[in-house]
């Protein structure tokens, strides 16, 4: 099992690389999910005309870079959607100097800070 799980984080930090080294061809970057975030966060502080099909991208993009590498997080069993959201969002606020990079990188690393993985003990036989 850990040894899967070893071969999928490889495999997961290889495509990242290969990503961030092909910036060109990234089809987000960090600076183009601030402009869908933006418009997200208006939505959250109530305003009414706002863009709900930018809003909706920045949502399903996070999650679903977040359920394609979820074996690198260990979040609580009660995490919700938008607590997901948040962290990501207050990564990317905290880090201007970063948002020329792919988007789907910094999400990566917002959600490995926020939630690293846990070690397991190895039960004693």
């Amino acid at each position: 099992m850990k040894y899967k799980l070893w071969i999928s984080v490889f495999f997961v930090l290889m495509a990242l690389t290969f990503t961030q080294t092909q910036a060109s061809h990234v089809f987000y970057t960090g600076n183009m999910l601030v402009e869908l975030m933006r418009e997200y966060d208006r939505y959250e502080a109530g305003v009414n005309d706002v863009n709900g099909f930018e809003c909706g991208i920045y949502f399903a993009y996070i999650i679903g870079v977040y359920d394609v590498t979820n074996i690198l997080y260990d979040p609580p069993n009660t995490a919700t959607k938008g607590q997901i959201i948040a962290v990501v969002s207050k990564f990317l606020k905290k880090n201007p100097e970063r948002w020329s990079e792919p988007a789907s990188l910094l999400v990566v690393e917002a959600l490995q800070k926020a939630f690293p993985l846990k070690e397991k003990k190895e039960e004693k036989k």
